[in-house]
């Protein structure tokens, strides 16, 4: 199977239809940068859905995450928790895809050996913005490889992550409702 485009496609919305015309990107005006732009800005423009439904829903994080790989071009997180990378190509050569590959792996190795506190750190430098650093006590099982299941597999504490991440909001405020129990550590009250 040719990956090739040998048809024209159609934007169909409604009764009307409109002929996309393809566009040259040698000129330099749609280079890797407005892909990531477009991307961070428009998460939905990414074939998520067909690759996995458990990723729908992506809520950009950051751009230029500093890793030791290197940085990476967006970070996302879905609303289960689960971060997602993202890096910005323009295909060109066999080449460049092998290289991509590799640099998401690189990432996703340096990302698993982070706790929340490095993640929290890069962030806020990522974003400029000054996050709160404080950990949450889960009682729950951990029932993956890097330990961070409780992330995923408890609702609260995603919806709190994301709260922390995305907004900033410190803990005890309405957003995050969290009860301080110890120095750096919270709980969530009881229902």
């Amino acid at each position: 199977m040719s990956e090739a485009q040998y048809c024209t496609p159609l934007l169909v919305s409604g009764d009307n239809v409109s002929v996309l015309e393809r566009i040259p990107i040698s000129d330099g005006s749609y280079n890797e940068a407005y892909i990531q732009n477009l991307a961070f800005a428009h998460p939905s423009c990414l074939p998520i859905s067909e690759l996995d439904r458990s990723y729908e829903g992506l809520i950009p994080v950051c751009k230029e995450l500093n890793t030791p790989a290197g940085p990476l071009d967006i970070l996302y997180v879905t609303p289960q928790g689960r971060l997602v990378i993202v890096e910005a190509k323009l295909w060109r050569n066999p080449e460049a895809r092998r290289k991509v590959i590799g640099q998401i792996l690189d990432y996703a190795k340096e990302l698993s050996g982070w706790d929340y506190q490095d993640l929290q750190r890069e962030i806020s430098r990522a974003t400029g913005r000054k996050g709160n650093v404080d950990l949450i006590v889960y009682e729950g099982k951990r029932t993956d490889f890097f330990g961070h299941s409780y992330f995923q597999t408890n609702p609260r504490v995603s919806a709190d992550v994301i709260e922390l991440i995305l907004n900033g909001t410190a803990p005890g405020e309405p957003r995050r409702p969290l009860v301080r129990i110890g120095k750096i550590t919270w709980t969530f009250p009881e229902r």
